[in-house]
């Protein structure tokens, strides 16, 4: 039987629980929060200054990876689960001499697009063949390079009783990402009860209105729990990102109707016409005029989530890869 390691990316807000809950207490799984062991070391051995200066950070840092620290049996295999972000804080020596001395193969899952300009150290180690196997939401960069298509990884959280009787009709959480011209569309449609989750807004872009919170990003599991206050969920998608998202995710798993800018949401296994409506950004207001009485109509939604997107089901796809 493969083992797993899952070298997560620890957060503030909890977004890896969503990705690795359904696993991480599995006896053939060890969870690793973090590359590090503690997460504030990376920021201080990569420190340019520091290593501009004093050198041997350089050679230290590897004394605070987590899976340095992991007891690997010589006698069995393993596949060790990064993602974009943990690959990053690992150095290629390491890597390589940890896979030249045990059974263990590296399997890459990127959560966003290659094109992202912080993935160049990552590309770098998917050139030297430290990386065994590479996992892809976005279509177009696996047609482009080869890599294995999943749709989304994504655990689905047990969700608590709201006390709040607050509820609302449309619900978005997110950056600025060059959305904010769709998010403030919808202010122009006063019978329309939303929340919208912002950050990342410069001061001079921000439009003062009920129900909009220019704040950090709050604790996954929090924001699930005011999702789960709306009828309806608003996802806009970045200009270079293809495949389904988290939004599509929580939609299915959480029973939530979906409004879209993703026309790729027609073709996945759980889209249903009547759950799930596509955002014309060409004729903005007039697609959410059309749009209204649908996002405002209460009506109970099923999509028969079957665990589809769950890390279990990623496992069963390395076996057969490695």
């Amino acid at each position: 039987m493969l083992n797993f390691i899952v070298i997560s990316n620890k957060s503030r807000n909890k977004l890896d629980l969503a990705l690795w809950n359904d696993v991480k207490n599995k006896k053939n799984v060890v969870y690793l929060a973090d590359s590090y062991i503690f997460p504030i070391a990376f920021k201080v051995l990569n420190s340019k200054k520091l290593n501009k200066f004093l050198p041997f950070f350089r050679t230290i840092k590897t004394l605070f990876y987590s899976l340095r620290y992991v007891k690997l049996d010589k006698n069995k295999e393993y596949a060790a689960i990064v993602t974009s972000h943990s690959l990053r804080k690992l150095d290629s020596d390491f890597l390589l001499k940890l896979k030249g001395s045990n059974n263990i193969k590296i399997c890459l899952i990127l959560l966003e697009p290659l094109s992202k300009s912080f993935y160049t150290e990552t590309t770098k180690k998917i050139e030297n063949k430290i990386v065994d196997v590479i996992f892809s939401f976005d279509n177009a960069d696996c047609r482009k390079y080869g890599f294995q298509y999943i749709e989304q990884i994504y655990s689905k959280l047990p969700l608590l009783a709201n006390r709040k009787s607050e509820q609302f009709d449309l619900y978005f959480a997110g950056r600025n990402k060059g959305r904010s011209y769709i998010i403030y569309s919808f202010l122009k449609f006063p019978n329309l009860t939303f929340k919208f989750r912002l950050s990342d807004f410069e001061e001079a872009d921000k439009v003062k209105a009920n129900n909009i919170l220019y704040k950090k990003m709050i604790p996954y599991n929090e924001m699930l729990q005011e999702m789960k206050l709306s009828n309806c969920l608003l996802e806009i998608l970045q200009n270079v990102q293809t495949g389904i998202t988290w939004r599509y995710c929580e939609a299915i798993c959480y029973n939530k109707k979906l409004l879209t800018t993703n026309k790729c949401v027609a073709s996945t296994k759980f889209y249903n016409p009547n759950y799930m409506h596509i955002l014309d950004v060409e004729n903005l207001e007039v697609s959410i005029q059309e749009n209204l009485e649908w996002i405002k109509k209460v009506e109970d939604i099923n999509y028969g989530y079957d665990g589809s997107y769950s890390p279990a089901e990623l496992f069963r796809r390395v076996e057969t890869c490695l």
